[in-house]
């Protein structure tokens, strides 16, 4: 605010202006408001075409493959079929003897059509007459010949080497080495039946040879 004063016998004058306590902050009002800080922009998917493709999820390895089940009846060894065959002879057991071959079923369903004799013209049914015949004379003579003999198995010998089918090996012209508890350390060799077949893991005998 601006104030004049007059002195007597003078003209007026301007002596003095005064500028009367306002402060800068209440003359000029409040000051502007600080700039609030700018929000940060949403974050977005790359869009960089050179980007790298998401990995594809791994992939579980398969189940191993299990291995073919024995088939029942079936021998785990050699040495276990063989046992079977002596107790059948101690005990003088026929029916023991011949569920240790091979069945019919097995014969013609699995075994034959693998044989070359499978490509000629007589059919499976004629083959397993032959078979089962010649089976059923090789048990008798294995009975009277070792029945009620008390043999233990020292050893098993394949003679005629091993053949190599599809699916199973036929081991040829089996015999036993054998003792006889109550005759002596004497080791003999025997040939009780004929062929052994392996399958899957399992053994039988293929036939009693008479």
């Amino acid at each position: 605010m601006t104030v004049k004063l007059r002195r007597p016998g003078r003209s007026p004058a301007v002596v003095l202006v005064f500028i009367l306590g306002c402060s800068p902050s209440e003359s000029r009002g409040p000051g502007p408001a600080a700039p609030s800080p700018k929000a940060a922009p949403p974050a977005t998917a790359s869009t960089d075409a050179n980007a790298a493709p998401p990995a594809a999820p791994a992939q579980a390895a398969p189940p191993p493959e299990s291995a073919p089940r024995r088939l029942p009846g079936w021998f785990a060894s050699t040495r276990e079929l063989a046992e079977a065959v002596l107790t059948g002879l101690r005990e003088k057991d026929s029916e023991l003897l011949d569920s240790l071959r091979v069945t019919e079923r097995e014969y013609k369903d699995i075994l034959f059509p693998e044989f070359p004799a499978a490509t000629g013209n007589a059919p499976p049914d004629f083959h397993w007459f032959l078979l089962n015949t010649e089976s059923a004379a090789g048990i008798e003579r294995a009975l009277g010949t070792w029945g009620a003999q008390d043999f233990e198995l020292a050893d098993v010998v394949v003679t005629k080497g091993t053949q190599e089918y599809r699916t199973y090996q036929i081991l040829s012209k089996v015999e036993l080495k054998v003792r006889d508890r109550k005759g002596g350390p004497e080791v003999r060799q025997l040939r009780i039946f004929g062929s052994v077949v392996e399958l899957n893991g399992g053994y039988k005998i293929l036939s009693f040879k008479n």
